[in-house]
């Protein structure tokens, strides 16, 4: 009969370090990056080392076990990547720098600020590892098909003593599990007194900052607004806020839980030109209080 080997693909971790922290990062993802192969660290155009890196980085170093720490290896994703060509180069990065090590067998860790299922560079690598699972599903589908025919078809010789064939095949599906890290805005809350964001009947949004939007009409008709991707229209949405009269219920973090860690109590005092990209600005009734 013709055979097929199956050769195991390793798994993935897509791993959320966190916020900035490097206390925040989870037990189990400290086991599971403690135990992988080697660990995948995105970072952006001219960085030398990304901010996952960093957490992770001084997270082993703090615990003393930085021989524990599994090699490291960088892989260069654009913060603003919508663009076809920019998106084809780091998937082309990511199939050389996971893909592969994956089908060799090899256990990844690809970390990512935050959470990998919010907002973070991990939906690269999720795109490219589902579109190999499907169209390997589908060639699976058609060697087994083969397979078949080539039994039928030699089903004479083989009952007469001809050789038998075999092959191998990679695993068909990559598995993937996700651990999830603890959001900016939750750890923000926790950071100016732990006061609560929402709660009750209270309205709660997530937005994404986009150039000349305006947000009036969501500072209406939600009690706590977490605005992410501030620098895109960072001095209009302030004015927005003003407008709005919620200047007093609005607090804006930059770099949370890194070193350089910038806290405003009051938004009108931060230079726009100089906001970081790693902000998060929050507006809630409950800040109102403080």
């Amino acid at each position: 009969m013709y055979n097929t080997r199956k050769l195991k693909s390793g798994k993935l971790y897509a791993i959320g370090v966190g916020p900035g922290d490097p206390e925040l990062l989870t037990l189990k993802a400290v086991r599971v990056l403690s135990s992988s192969d080697i660990i995948i660290a995105p970072k952006s155009p001219g960085q030398k080392k990304g901010y996952a890196q960093s957490i992770v980085k001084a997270a082993f170093k703090n615990w003393e076990w930085d021989d524990k720490l599994p090699p490291v290896e960088t892989v260069e994703v654009s913060m603003n990547s919508s663009a076809d060509s920019k998106t084809f180069t780091i998937k082309n990065s990511l199939q050389r720098k996971v893909l592969e090590k994956l089908l060799a067998g090899q256990n990844i860790s690809f970390i990512t600020l935050g959470d990998p299922m919010f907002y973070s560079t991990y939906r690269h690598l999720a795109q490219l590892i589902q579109e190999y699972n499907q169209t390997n599903q589908a060639d699976q589908t058609k060697q087994t098909e083969l397979i078949d025919q080539i039994n039928q078809t030699n089903l004479t010789n083989q009952i007469n003593g001809a050789n038998s064939f075999n092959s191998q095949s990679n695993d068909a599906h990559i598995q993937v599990e996700v651990i999830p890290g603890i959001y900016s805005f939750s750890a923000i809350s926790a950071k100016i007194g732990g006061i609560q964001l929402t709660f009750g009947s209270d309205k709660t949004v997530i937005v994404p900052v986009k150039k000349d939007q305006d947000y009036r009409n969501y500072l209406k008709d939600f009690e706590t607004l977490v605005f992410l991707k501030v620098t895109s229209n960072f001095d209009k949405l302030v004015n927005q806020i003003k407008e709005s009269q919620r200047v007093e219920e609005a607090v804006l973090v930059e770099k949370l839980g890194f070193p350089d860690e910038k806290l405003y109590q009051n938004i009108l005092e931060v230079e726009p030109r100089k906001v970081s990209y790693l902000s998060t600005l929050i507006v809630s009734k409950n800040l109102g209080s403080r």
